[in-house]
């Protein structure tokens, strides 16, 4: 792209990380521009900007194809396109619908700038089937609710652990990795407590591969519960069963739509 580093610099100050931004200062920006806003946007803090960039008439196909991927449309498969609520953010639904109908009706222009989806298409991911299978051994039950571990059990994962004596409550404190914050070092601490059986390493591995893959360091973590219950590495204590954990959208929810083909050829 052909853009002058004062032009970055301008874009970068005005736009960067800007929940409210100047639509008069936007409207300024040529595609190349665009183009180049849309590869710095903060997806937890720019989203009126990202979603004002793919209604623009100078928005290229490049640029609204890259935003796309980024949105990570895989996640709402399982949810219908008439959908009104949703669990995850409705505002990023929305998005990828206005870009995936605006595609269909040739609206983006066709510019010197390339992209090519297989730069943020998720690799096709392999799960083996024992991963699926149900542990045996007691029951589980979840008797702590989100309040009770919200934000600040994880600033605090280390100090709560050292004074657990209790499967179950280790077992509870997995259940909520990611549904209430929690990072992968979080989920590592609790696979590496001694009372950590393959429930609990099973119920982690299905939290993390929800919640937290868009950490580098989940991968990791995910292949080395996999080696360790391949190897029969955990006591099998607790029951636990990921088809019946409502949690887990990847297994328990039927695809609802498809990516056109359009959308995974590069441009």
């Amino acid at each position: 792209m052909n853009i002058s580093k004062q032009r970055e610099e301008y874009i970068y100050g005005n736009f960067f990380e800007n929940d409210n931004p100047d639509y008069e200062k936007l409207a300024t920006l040529n595609t190349e521009e665009l183009h180049y806003l849309a590869t710095i946007v903060n997806w937890d803090s720019d989203i009126p900007t990202i979603q004002w960039i793919i209604n623009q008439p100078t928005c290229s196909k490049a640029t609204a194809l890259m935003l796309f991927w980024q949105a990570q449309p895989m996640d709402f498969l399982c949810y219908s396109l008439k959908a009104k609520s949703i669990d995850d953010d409705i505002s990023i639904f929305e998005l990828i619908k206005n870009i995936m109908l605006k595609f269909q009706q040739n609206f983006y222009i066709e510019a010197d700038i390339h992209y090519d989806p297989q730069e943020d298409m998720p690799v096709e991911d392999v799960v083996p089937e024992f991963m699926k299978n149900p542990t045996s051994g007691e029951e589980s039950y979840v008797y702590y609710e989100k309040k009770d571990i919200w934000y600040g059990y994880w600033k605090n994962l280390q100090s709560t652990l050292s004074r657990i004596n209790d499967r179950m409550e280790l077992f509870n404190i997995a259940y909520f990795l990611g549904i209430t914050s929690g990072k992968p070092e979080n989920a590592k601490m609790i696979l590496e407590h001694s009372l950590c059986d393959k429930g609990i390493a099973l119920l982690v591995y299905w939290r993390l591969k929800t919640y937290l893959v868009i950490y580098t360091a989940t991968d990791e973590i995910l292949a080395e519960i996999i080696e360790n219950i391949r190897r029969n590495k955990y006591p099998e204590v607790i029951a636990y069963n990921p088809l019946q954990d409502e949690n887990i959208k990847s297994l328990n929810s039927k695809l609802k739509w498809s990516i056109p083909d359009v959308m995974k050829q590069p441009v």
